[in-house]
């Protein structure tokens, strides 16, 4: 994964890789398996001497020692791939151990820790702040307060935690714990709310929102054929797309392998409606139902 400056013609480029781009940060990325491992090295350096002509040929001028290159693998170190050889502009291309793109910390084995560490900072910093202002407030203030500042800086981006361990994400809880103690108030888990932001993402693509990549994740939407003394006929249920064994139950945690469970979860006479009148119209019943607030049952229909 490369991060590299964005422009909108790069897209116009002849690349072997994937090229990901967002403001002024793009990353290249590649599917490394048996069949490519020995060619990825020159394919990439392919990409990012075409990458340096471009510059040249529109004066853009690139920074070779900001460009770094980090291996995404569940194997351990001494198994994963090597990008020792690419080079940009005639100088290597570190390898680092974490990368920061538009604000996300990414690891090798996409634990998220590094990143759930450095939100988790963030938050108990904001909190402190709040905490040193607690006898002059009461405890609708300190709920705002903290719903404001701190809760908001730890579900940034929260769909990508849904994947990382219950140690990790437990941090995060644990920061809201301390917030309700102190300000005397109960919210919703950040679990479920990340249940909710997850659903209202599926409603967006299966109503033709996505972008790109995006729309190869688009679940299908079907009705249980036949009776069951469990599912009713004529239940919407999410199709099952892959079937993915995993001892480690790594599938399991990410969000492709969590959308099923908690889609039966929701109401089916919500999810009915959604279905007839387009499924963003009942996104916010849904996560209101998701995080246990009370759903308006005049618009159900």
């Amino acid at each position: 994964m490369m991060s590299l400056l964005s422009c909108g013609v790069l897209e116009d480029l002849d690349l072997t890789g994937i090229l990901m781009s967002y403001a002024d940060d793009c990353s290249l990325v590649y599917e490394i398996n048996d069949s490519n491992r020995a060619s990825t090295i020159g394919s990439v350096n392919q990409d990012l001497e075409k990458l340096e002509s471009w510059g040249i040929t529109w004066h853009v001028s690139f920074e070779p020692t900001k460009t770094h290159s980090i291996v995404l693998s569940r194997k351990a170190a001494t198994g994963r791939f090597n990008p020792a050889g690419i080079r940009f502009m005639g100088e290597p291309v570190e390898a680092v151990e974490e990368m920061k793109l538009v604000g996300f910390i990414f690891d090798p084995g996409m634990t998220l820790k590094p990143m759930i560490d450095h939100v988790a900072r963030k938050a108990r910093v904001k909190l402190g702040a709040i905490r040193r202002l607690q006898h002059h407030l009461d405890s609708h203030n300190l709920e705002a307060m903290y719903k404001a500042f701190v809760r908001s800086a730890i579900e940034y981006g929260n769909l990508e935690y849904m994947s990382a361990g219950d140690t990790h994400t437990g941090r995060l809880d644990k920061i809201q714990s301390a917030a309700e103690r102190m300000g005397g108030f109960k919210v919703e888990s950040l679990r479920s709310r990340r249940e909710a932001s997850l659903i209202g993402f599926v409603f967006k693509l299966l109503d033709g929102d996505g972008r790109g990549l995006l729309n190869e994740f688009i679940p299908t939407v079907q009705e249980h054929p036949h009776r069951s003394s469990k599912i009713p006929i004529g239940t919407l249920l999410i199709k099952e797309r892959i079937k993915f064994e995993d001892t480690s139950k790594q599938y399991d945690r990410s969000i492709e392998g969590q959308v099923q469970s908690i889609w039966n979860k929701l109401p089916q006479e919500l999810l009915k409606v959604g279905k007839s009148d387009g499924w963003q119209t009942v996104t916010k019943q849904c996560q209101r139902f998701l995080t246990g607030k009370k759903v308006d049952s005049a618009k159900k229909s």
